[in-house]
């Protein structure tokens, strides 16, 4: 067997594959075993039929389909195998010239794994920016831990401001009702924002039993694409108003939500907590800064067909999450305002940061020598499980090679960053 080797823009390279006689004849016994077994010919015992007979029997040209059918793949492993070449797709496969028997040349036009030319990233700085707790966001958790215990009490005066309700709301653009735009009893508190700018203030003053009917207009920048910018129409009824006691922020208080003595020792507790968790997104964020600069000085010609798999692994994900929420994705769709087709031009730009970065980083771990070991795998997998009432059971789980190849792929990705930003912050 003969292979040239073509290199071609893209990432792809073409193979030109030529297979003579001898080869050629132990592929056709090879699909000669094959038909044999599987066609019935009278006279013969089943696999015993001679070669020119099943050729009789299944036409010539259907014998030499399954010659190619054969030859082909086989072949085309080998000079994959043979060349060290990373295929990355399906290879396009086609044939040039072929005489039964005698000789077989194609060409197999296949996307590889790109080369990737990393800058100096030892050289690459950034800088992981300092965090402050402010005393309002450990106010603001104390404040809901208020909420949570708080006392409801059932009131006949009108509503105001902080008052949990409860009320019916339809909603309509023009004479249409607005999609989503109803709901029986909902509760909400006054003020706490979670509905449409405006909607809540329009609340106050009603008593139990009102009616008000009034019109908002969504933000120009509405989630759904339908109603944004436009004005619609509610019509609403108050069924319940209730009171929000909220209980006095004392030591007798915490000593009733956790192992605190004093509510010095919850907000020390807050704060730190708060702290960790900035000094964890503000890596993130820095790793994420120092990613994209590593990426920008790069070079990488990204196949397409990378960028397709992780295009459409992304609409995989969303539909996903969409259907574990108990959404339906067509539905989601319409929310949104997009078609499926749509979407898929939307992620691309994203996928193909997404496949460059991989790039990147699977570069850089060569380069480094990082490895990521069976120990590092099982202290990763026993620290998931530690304090699961079924931790044997999770383990089992978590050591199918699928689940712990999983692993293996996020401890390499974090040690190859970590490196990284050791580099980055010296």
């Amino acid at each position: 067997m003969q292979v040239k080797l073509q290199k071609l823009p893209g990432s792809k390279v073409k193979l030109t594959i030529t297979i003579e006689k001898e080869e050629m004849q132990g592929y056709e016994r090879h699909a000669y075993r094959h038909l044999v077994n599987q066609v019935k010919i009278a006279g013969f015992r089943p696999g015993k039929a001679p070669l020119n007979i099943l050729k009789k029997e299944v036409g010539e040209a259907k014998f030499e389909n399954e010659v190619l059918e054969v030859a082909v793949p086989q072949s085309y492993y080998k000079a994959v195998t043979d060349e060290i070449i990373q295929a990355i797709s399906q290879p396009q496969v086609k044939v040039v010239k072929f005489v039964p028997g005698e000789l077989l040349e194609y060409e197999a036009e296949v996307a590889v794994l790109p080369e990737v030319k990393l800058p100096n990233y030892k050289n690459i700085k950034v800088k992981i920016g300092e965090v402050k707790v402010k005393k309002e966001e450990i106010d603001q958790i104390l404040n809901n831990l208020r909420k949570e215990r708080a006392i409801l009490r059932d009131v006949e005066r009108e509503a105001k401001k902080n008052d949990r309700v409860e009320i019916d709301f339809d909603g309509f653009i023009g004479s249409n009702p607005l999609e989503g735009g109803s709901s029986k009893n909902h509760p909400l508190v006054i003020g706490e924002g979670n509905f449409i700018p405006g909607f809540e203030e329009e609340l106050i003053g009603l008593k139990k039993g009102d009616t008000k009917e009034f019109d908002i207009k969504f933000p120009e920048n509405y989630h759904v694409a339908d109603i944004a910018g436009k004005g619609v129409h509610f019509v609403v009824k108050m069924h319940l108003v209730q009171e929000v006691d909220l209980p006095e922020l004392n030591d007798k208080f915490i000593a009733q939500i956790g192992p605190f003595k004093k509510v010095a020792d919850l907000k020390k507790d807050i704060e730190e907590n708060l702290e960790q968790a900035k000094k964890e997104e503000e890596r993130r964020k820095t790793e994420q800064e120092l990613l994209e600069k590593i990426v920008e000085k790069s070079e990488i010609e990204v196949p397409k067909d990378m960028v397709d798999q992780e295009t459409q692994a992304m609409i995989q994900d969303l539909e996903s999450a969409i259907i574990s929420r108990g959404g339906n994705f067509d539905d989601y769709l319409k929310s949104i305002g997009k078609k499926k087709e749509n979407l898929d031009k939307e992620l691309r730009a994203d996928a193909e940061k997404r496949v460059k970065t991989g790039l990147v980083l699977s570069q850089v771990s060569k380069e480094e020598g990082i490895l990521v070991t069976d120990a590092e795998i099982e202290a990763e997998i026993n620290k998931r499980i530690a304090g699961m009432p079924n931790a044997e059971g999770f383990r089992e789980k978590y050591f199918t090679s699928e689940n712990k190849k999983d692993i293996e792929l996020q401890l390499f990705t974090r040690k190859t960053i970590d490196r990284l930003l050791d580099y980055a912050t010296k």
